[in-house]
């Protein structure tokens, strides 16, 4: 009898262990899977142009952070100082936008999976303001014989007095000394010091359509002395540089500026040095051609210069632009 009883007790304990482990299973298979976290977001500084309600903005797919795991994935964020950057999400798409405020906001994104919270998402965005522009180029950019008329001066008016922008251009400027007489190497002129002088916190950068005319000798140098330049402004103090493609020129233009060297030589390196240093690129050659009217935008009997329309073309394109970099 005392055998059977521990035998007895032996099978309720084995049972008992069992219910257990049942009860474990099915709790674990119970457990909804939750979010997983494939990253975190960097901290960024964006610019924003002082005294101007058309600020710039991020947008950030929270999904490449983000592994919904087979859950439903909602996000909710907050910034901490909403006058320096208010946050919105909408589905996956977080947008950050600048407001006119100096400083750091610290942004806070909830992860929730099926309606419970995962994990957060942390990073700062850094407000630096623009008070000040320096264009820099040639003709295009001074331009020519209609300085009132340039693309700096349409700039001006459309980010308002809070901006200075100024108009650096010099006719004929080159980016190497490609045709001395005509073509002023720009790092000689007294445009360059006094566009260095003028420590901008934005530089636009549109060089090279003058080095098309003796491109076998300007090629030996184009790509590195158009580098030198950009990394010249940026060790100068300037939040960024945008880099502008030479626009095209019409055919049998007045100025013989060979189009096809342009087109073929000096965009593709001015595009692949903008991606080199990871400056934000306003691609004006193929702009242009996607343009309907392209006689429209140039001054007639000319065919390089830009019209008024053409100016504010230029002008408009960079103000948006503007709002993402």
């Amino acid at each position: 009898m005392r055998k059977s009883k521990n035998v007895s007790a032996k099978v309720s304990t084995l049972l008992l262990s069992a219910a257990l482990v049942a009860a474990v299973s099915v709790s674990l298979v119970g457990c909804a899977p939750a979010a997983k976290k494939l990253g975190g977001i960097e901290s960024f500084t964006k610019s924003y142009f002082a005294g101007s309600a058309e600020c710039s903005s991020a947008e950030i797919d929270l999904s490449e952070y983000v592994d919904a795991n087979g859950t439903e994935v909602t996000y909710s964020a907050e910034s901490d100082a909403p006058n320096v950057a208010e946050v919105t999400v909408d589905g996956d798409k977080l947008t950050v936008a600048m407001k006119s405020g100096e400083g750091d906001a610290r942004i806070s994104v909830d992860v929730l999976s099926d309606g419970k919270k995962a994990f957060e998402l942390n990073f700062t965005v850094t407000a630096a303001a623009i008070g000040k522009i320096a264009c820099i180029g040639d003709s295009l950019t001074y331009g020519h014989t209609w300085h009132n008329e340039s693309y700096p001066v349409y700039l001006q008016e459309m980010l308002g007095s809070g901006v200075t922008v100024q108009n650096f251009g010099i006719n004929g400027g080159a980016v190497t000394s490609c045709r001395t007489q005509y073509n002023p190497h720009y790092s000689e002129t007294t445009e360059y010091s006094d566009s260095l002088e003028a420590k901008a916190d934005l530089v636009i950068f549109m060089l090279g359509t003058n080095d098309s005319f003796n491109w076998e000798k300007a090629s030996e140098t184009f790509r590195e002395e158009y580098a030198a330049y950009l990394e010249a402004y940026l060790d100068n103090g300037a939040q960024n540089v945008v880099v502008m493609t030479s626009p095209p020129t019409l055919p049998n233009n007045r100025f013989e500026i060979p189009n096809e060297v342009v087109r073929d030589n000096i965009c593709p390196i001015q595009r692949e040095v903008a991606a080199e240093y990871g400056l934000p690129l306003l691609d004006l050659r193929n702009i242009f051609e996607a343009q309907d009217n392209l006689d429209q935008f140039y001054r007639s009997g000319d065919g390089v210069h830009l019209t008024v329309q053409g100016a504010q073309f230029v002008a408009s394109r960079l103000t948006e632009l503007f709002k993402t970099i």
